[in-house]
């Protein structure tokens, strides 16, 4: 029996073959053995080209920006906390320039592909900062704009519409972490229920402190979002976890993924299925964008296909 279909990321209904009778082994290739930079970030286009984008405030990255018409790409910025003028990337897909810090920075794609990073640390907390993804053999980079007001985070479950906060959320039992790993589960119940996931982390003081011996945390709460009276559920990992220790969930940051309701298998000649599936009823529970679309059978996930949705 042909498995669920997913989307990842951010339709109408749809009839598609697949293969779904031989589960293949996956294996492990390693295309760039150093990409110059540590990847604090890591975002998949719809191009298959991969940006990474790392903090600016520890000094030199291993790569070095291009020279062009025999002149060295520098970044100038007399606000940085370790190098004024720095001429390696730290964004790298052709060796990328990223203007301002964007240590904790957050980001989402937009409809049309376009890669959104919003605030950071020092000068880039308040910026936002657009990457355009375009063909490898192209040539495309960072544009820092515009300024990003920044509030105190609460926990609330906010209509961004109306611009009206619906709920005020609980605290997540032993105190907001910081750097935890957290995920929005695919949504349930005719796409109506949201779970959050939220695990791991230091210690709520630990960086103001900075007390690096303080063990990090290893509990992990659930929340049901919508539900009128939403409580944490808390349970413990087998170990202490920080966000960098943990693979994200399948909805991580500028992630969703979304299952989508089979409405006739067929079976097909050579091992094949056809398959026709039904769409998410809106916008809201789809957003429109490029999503990576996956045929899941027995728990083996196909090779994803990018699927512009509008």
């Amino acid at each position: 029996m042909a498995a669920p279909i997913f989307f990842c990321l951010q339709f109408l209904c749809f009839a598609l073959t697949i293969i779904g009778t031989h589960a293949q082994g996956g294996t492990w290739e390693v295309i760039v053995q150093n990409a110059g930079i540590a990847a604090m970030h890591a975002a998949v286009t719809w191009f298959n080209t991969v940006v990474l984008l790392d903090r600016t405030d520890i000094g030199a990255s291993n790569l070095s920006l291009p020279i062009v018409n025999g002149v060295q790409q520098c970044r100038h910025d007399p606000n940085d906390l370790a190098l004024t003028t720095d001429c390696s990337a730290h964004s790298a897909l052709l060796d990328l320039t990223i203007q301002t810090d964007t240590w904790c920075s957050s980001g989402q794609f937009l409809p049309d592909g376009t890669l959104l990073q919003s605030g950071g640390f020092n000068d880039g907390n308040t910026k936002f900062r657009t990457f355009t993804p375009c063909k490898h053999t192209s040539s495309c980079d960072w544009v820092d704009s515009k300024h990003l007001v920044v509030p105190r985070a609460l926990s609330v479950l906010y209509d961004y519409v109306n611009n009206v906060i619906i709920n005020n959320l609980p605290l997540i039992g032993g105190g907001p972490p910081n750097y935890p790993s957290s995920a929005m589960l695919a949504l349930e119940g005719n796409y109506s229920t949201a779970t959050i996931v939220i695990c791991g982390g230091s210690q709520y003081d630990a960086y103001h402190g900075h007390k690096v011996t303080i063990p990090a945390q290893g509990n992990c709460g659930r929340i049901v979002a919508t539900d009128p009276n939403p409580a944490w559920e808390m349970e413990n990992m087998p170990l202490v976890r920080n966000m960098g220790d943990m693979v994200m969930l399948p909805t991580g940051e500028g992630q969703r993924l979304v299952k989508m309701n089979i409405a006739r298998p067929v079976s097909e000649s050579n091992g094949e299925y056809r398959i026709v599936f039904q769409a998410p009823p809106s916008a809201e529970v789809a957003p429109p964008g490029y999503y990576m679309m996956f045929v899941v059978n027995q728990g083996v996930p196909s090779v994803a296909v990018w699927v512009p949705v509008s």
